[in-house]
């Protein structure tokens, strides 16, 4: 009998690093394999530490930012064997509460980190005031204003797909800075 595939990823169900390990089990042909969300790399790295998954999937570099250093740290000191890693074509689109105050009254922006950066230069242009307020997760963030716990005035950067399946509103496509804004992603095991 053939073992279960579980693959942990960094992120939460719709965010990058999760279409990312989709793209990997259905390009090894993995048949129903077990897609755990981890939120952090550290978490993956964890997982893959206790065994508690086979395969680990994070985002190691972005065209924007260069190496993901929160998931190079956390990946520090494992024999990770790497089976493969893409690239993907990042879109960030900023959303708003539905019902919630005029675009041009947004306080404050909520994403991972690395989005923030991504889009620096446009939030500043679009956004010169807001006060940007990291998370865990863009998928989290878009959740975290669905359920009401940032402020009305606050918008969220992540990707189309989480800020619609939440009912948000969007305000605008293609945030990024870069048009070409990819992110090379790993698939890994411990070697």
């Amino acid at each position: 009998m053939e073992q279960k595939v579980i693959i942990g990823y960094q992120g939460v169900e719709n965010s990058n690093n999760h279409m990312a390990a989709i793209y990997f089990a259905e390009k090894h042909a993995w048949a129903h394999p077990e897609l755990r969300p981890l939120v952090s790399g550290a978490n993956v790295a964890a997982a893959l530490r206790s065994g508690e998954i086979r395969y680990g999937v994070y985002a190691y570099r972005t065209l924007a930012g260069g190496l993901v250093q929160e998931n190079v740290k956390a990946m520090e000191g494992l024999n990770l064997k790497r089976i493969d890693q893409c690239q993907i074509l990042i879109h960030h689109s900023l959303f708003k509460k539905n019902g919630s105050i005029p675009d041009h009254k947004i306080t404050a922006i909520a994403s991972h980190p690395e989005a923030l950066r991504q889009c620096r230069q446009t939030l500043k242009r679009l956004y010169p005031d807001a006060e940007c307020i990291p998370a865990k997760n863009t998928a989290l963030a878009a959740q975290a204003l669905a359920e009401g716990e940032l402020p009305e005035t606050a918008a969220v950067l992540c990707s189309r797909k989480a800020g619609t399946l939440l009912h948000l509103t969007l305000i605008r496509d293609n945030v990024e800075d870069l048009k070409d804004n990819r992110t090379t992603f790993v698939l890994a095991e411990l070697g």
